[in-house]
């Protein structure tokens, strides 16, 4: 597993692990970790995006080679 997801993984356990502590009634340990793993996931992919975008926008290049290397940039940034 890439370092970014072990990262993303861990503070989504420490979402889940803080959730079941409020309350047992919400104690679906599994649900709050795959909810908050996703949230974090999407939004470090949105930065990366925002960070690539703010670049090619200074640079003036097409949408299609902005968005080919935003796509290479989240595949390697998670080790896909």
């Amino acid at each position: 597993m890439n370092e970014a997801v072990k990262r993303i993984a861990v503070s989504a356990k420490v979402f889940a692990n803080d959730e079941l502590a409020k309350s047992w009634e919400n104690s679906d340990f599994e649900k709050n970790f795959q909810k908050k793993f996703s949230e974090l996931l999407i939004n470090e992919c949105i930065c990366i995006i925002a960070n690539r975008s703010n670049t090619f926008m200074q640079e003036k290049n097409t949408a299609s080679c902005v968005l080919d290397t935003v796509i290479e940039d989240i595949k390697q940034h998670f080790g896909i």
